[in-house]
């Protein structure tokens, strides 16, 4: 009953995971996205907490869809946040580990986690979720195509093969079409060299 989301900086990850978020709400499913860079706790309590202010517990959510027979969805985005590579307190990513172990206990728990690739595969705790027994989905960088297509939308030509490669990243691709709607005023005759 777990999914993972792995992929590079900026591939979308979050994105995806906002969207389906969104789309579980409209069809009433209960669900819970958590953006684990936003909430470094030492323990679930302390998690609960800032979560909740107090009015309510991962284990009372449990119980409230356990027994109205809902299916629970809980997101948890950037988990790797709470990686090696950028945390020094292996604290808050043993908290969100237990929870997680916590939620795989309820057969109407379904748990998301978004993680980089490499802290999902060389994180001592993360590393667990790289298996075989979890189902991962890929994140990959979008086609030159679907670069020049997003482009030609806004009117851009470009053909340097270095910034078609740079835009394949959708944040990438992002920021660059907003930089050029801004200064589309100011600009004839777009094109990147």
């Amino acid at each position: 009953n777990v999914l993972v989301l792995k992929g590079e900086k900026g591939l979308g990850k979050s994105a995806i995971l906002k969207d389906l978020y969104n789309k579980l709400d409209k069809e009433n499913f209960t669900v819970l996205g958590i953006k684990a860079d936003k909430f470094y706790c030492k323990s679930i309590f302390e998690l609960e907490k800032k979560l909740f202010n107090d009015q309510l517990t991962f284990n009372r959510i449990i119980k409230n869809t356990e027994e109205s027979g809902d299916k629970l969805v809980v997101i948890i985005d950037q988990i790797d946040a709470m990686s090696l590579t950028l945390s020094s307190s292996r604290e808050f990513i043993e908290t969100y580990i237990r929870l997680i172990s916590i939620l795989q206990e309820n057969k109407n728990t379904r748990i998301i986690l978004s993680s980089r690739s490499y802290d999902l595969k060389y994180d001592a705790e993360l590393s667990i979720y790289n298996s075989d027994i979890y189902k991962i989905i890929s994140v990959n960088p979008l086609s030159v195509d679907a670069v020049k297509n997003t482009l030609s939308k806004f009117r851009i030509n470009c053909s340097s093969a270095k910034v078609l490669e740079l835009l394949r990243t959708p944040n990438h691709l992002d920021i660059y079409c907003r930089i050029f709607e801004r200064s589309k005023e100011r600009r004839v005759g777009k094109e990147c060299r």
